[in-house]
């Protein structure tokens, strides 16, 4: 660009040089030395020195042009009623005086824009208009003449050269002119700095930025992907330049999509949504698109462009998020049914439990209060399930090796079915974490019928447990605590699932299965339990790509002992209880059972007569029945107050609800145990004694 400018003046020029043929020995010396100056500033231009180093060489080759006595050059930008000035290169002392303010201007205190490429003169002696700020600024500083010539690039407007003389000597039109090429030639040059300067960042962002953004032609092929493509995707730059964006198809939009999309672009508008693509090792990934045409300045579509992020960390960690709140809210409701049936089964259970006592073993009432008592039992089972959804707690939490467990459940399991070939990978290390090992039991009995039920056909079952490391801000996990975790792989070959049902697998009364064989209380009740158990349970599963089932508990470093069972003989006594409940069916059943067991009974339908009661027969009370969940007083508030009262109180904890948070926290505060309604005679006597025999 300068060094056409240069050949330009040239041809054009028709002073005392005498033409462009005109040989050296005709040219004055004065007029070669200013073609050769001007030839060196062509030069200085389009060297690879700092752009600041050659504007500065280029306003003293100005200055020499037009015998000037000063010169410099400003870039100026616009605002709402002020320019931006910035002094770039020259007498900048000399410029701050002539513009007063080096910062922001006047529009007055400019000198004049004239038309494209025509220099300003300016006379402060010989004006007689009004003069402006800046004609009153030249004449304060004594200087006579001066000539300011815009910078401008296809309209734009840069700034301005300004050469100025304090002698008495004007500016010839061949000045002018020189001028005016210089000015011409710096405008390119600075034009074409800010041009590669803007492109040098676009080309930054596009590099840096986090999303993937890939540019094609207009025939969909690839010009362009940024590195960010090449994380995301798995696919090299090199591997996808030239090809068409159909690689990255994941067989989840059908053609239709796709033709919304181009039909959308090629009407020159948006399109923004939701996309499921394919990795290059074959594994799907979420985004969210913007895809948008590229124009030219007659408005003609020229490329595409789109700009894509990666969701599937946020989707996973919504989905969880969103699973965990929906169970919080339905947990809640299952554990209030649950509470109350459990309180019917109780009135229930105790009437059987005391008519079998009445009656001979051998007479028929037997039969049928066996026959109730499995119905009672079915019952139970159920109110288990709704509190595992209701997240309710655990019902004994030891130091459990979960090696152990999964192994000794799979071979109760593998004894029945036989058409499943099991395959336990040995553990390398103890897997211990504190549960309660009959609701793992029940948990892991799920994953195993669901995966027989998978493979009607017969398949594999594969199991693993081993211990893992997890952060506090582990990226796919929502609700596990930082440290070490025991961490169970249930894996089948059966015939997966699709992403609809996965995302409902875990809701209650949800089910792929005939009526007859489940409830679809199964894994739903697996969800509460591991999640009471400050662990998470969850699923990756693809049509006719099997199923596996992950769960991580808090790994512990205490040593699993053996679990002794209980004893079913009835075990009677002769101390006095105090009952506490507000459920009057249950307060008049457990009453007599305590009664036919040879215990003294004092009754309280409510906290506060339970802690008068108490404070006056405290020394006579042998141990306290407490019922958790009642109105008025809360069994924690009358707790608190009994131990108060006698620090060495023994309570036994009773509720339709199974162990939650609130027991748990009384137990480790000194309460005695845990009862769970319903329980029958039997289970009452046991528990009693433990608690009464413990010091």
């Amino acid at each position: 660009m300068t060094n056409k400018l240069v050949t330009q003046f040239a041809i054009n020029y028709s002073g005392p040089i005498g033409g462009v043929n005109s040989s050296p020995e005709s040219v004055p010396a004065n007029e070669l030395e200013r073609i050769l100056t001007l030839n060196d500033l062509a030069n200085d231009l389009i060297s690879n020195q700092d752009l600041e180093i050659r504007l500065q060489r280029a306003i003293d080759k100005a200055r020499m042009l037009t015998q000037a006595d000063i010169a410099f050059l400003c870039l100026t930008g616009k605002t709402d009623k002020d320019y931006t000035v910035r002094i770039v290169s020259g007498d900048i002392a000399l410029c701050e005086k002539v513009l007063k303010a080096p910062i922001k201007a006047r529009q007055d205190a400019l000198p004049e824009a004239e038309a494209e490429g025509v220099c300003a003169l300016h006379n402060p002696a010989g004006q007689k208009q009004e003069a402006s700020a800046f004609s009153e600024a030249l004449k304060q500083l004594d200087i006579r003449f001066s000539i300011s010539k815009p910078l401008q690039v296809e309209g734009r407007h840069l700034g301005f050269l300004f050469a100025g003389n304090q002698k008495p000597v004007g500016f010839t039109q061949m000045e002018q002119s020189l001028l005016s090429l210089v000015g011409n030639m710096l405008a390119a040059e600075i034009d074409w700095k800010r041009t590669e300067e803007k492109h040098r960042r676009l080309e930054a962002v596009l590099e840096q930025a986090t999303e993937t953004i890939m540019i094609t032609d207009r025939d969909g092929v690839i010009q362009y992907v940024n590195p960010e493509f090449e994380k995301t995707s798995g696919y090299l730059r090199r591997e996808v330049i030239g090809l068409r964006p159909g690689f990255l198809h994941s067989g989840h939009h059908d053609a239709d999509f796709y033709k919304t999309i181009w039909d959308t672009l090629r009407a020159g508008k948006v399109w923004r949504g939701h996309l499921l693509n394919k990795r290059k090792d074959g594994e799907l990934y979420e985004l969210d698109a913007t895809f948008s045409s590229i124009k030219n300045d007659q408005g003609e579509i020229t490329a595409y462009i789109s700009v894509r992020k990666d969701i599937t960390q946020e989707t996973s960690l919504r989905k969880q998020l969103y699973q965990a709140q929906k169970m919080e809210a339905i947990g809640t409701l299952a554990g209030g049914i649950a509470h109350d049936f459990n309180n019917l089964l109780m009135g229930i259970q105790g009437n059987v439990s005391l008519l079998r006592l009445e009656t001979a073993p051998i007479d028929a009432v037997q039969k049928r209060c066996e026959t109730i008592e499995n119905y009672i039992k079915k019952g139970a089972d159920l109110t288990r399930q709704l509190l595992g959804v209701a997240r309710g707690g655990k019902y004994q939490q030891v130091p459990t090796d979960l090696t152990k467990l999964v192994n000794a459940s799979l071979d109760m399991f593998g004894r029945t079915k036989k058409e499943i070939q099991i395959h336990p990978a040995p553990a390398t290390q103890p897997c211990i974490a504190e549960v309660d090992p009959g609701q793992m039991d029940q948990v892991l009995l799920n994953l195993f019928v669901n995966a027989w039920q998978a493979m009607p056909d017969g398949g594999h079952l594969y199991t693993k447990t081993e211990i893992v490391s997890v952060g506090g801000l582990h990226p796919d996990i929502v609700g596990l605590k930082e440290g070490y975790h025991v961490k169970i792989s249930v894996t089948d070959t059966g015939i997966g699932m699709t992403r609809a049902v996965m995302d409902r697998i875990f809701d209650p009364f949800f089910t792929t299965k005939e009526k007859s064989r489940g409830t679809g209380l199964g894994l739903a009740s697996a969800y509460g339990i591991i999640k009471n158990h400050g662990g998470i349970i969850r699923v990756q599963s693809e049509p006719d790509k099997g199923t596996t089932f992950e769960i991580l508990l808090p790994a512990s470093v205490k040593t699993s002992p053996e679990i002794s069972k209980a004893e079913n003989n009835l075990a009677q006594g002769k101390e006095t209880i105090l009952l506490v409940d507000d459920e009057s069916m249950v307060m008049d059943i457990c009453s007599e059972m305590l009664k036919r067991l040879g215990y003294h009974v004092i009754t309280a339908p409510k906290g506060d007569a339970a802690v008068s009661i108490f404070e006056t027969g405290r020394d006579e009370i042998d141990l306290v029945i407490l019922d958790l969940v009642m109105p008025g007083m809360s069994g924690r508030e009358v707790y608190d107050r009994l131990s108060a009262l006698k620090p060495d109180v023994k309570v036994l904890l009773a509720s339709g609800y199974s162990l939650n948070d609130q027991a748990g926290e009384l137990i480790s505060c000194g309460a005695i145990g845990f009862i769970q309604k319903p329980y029958s005679v039997a289970d009452l006597s046991q528990a009693i004694r433990q608690a009464l025999s413990k010091a």
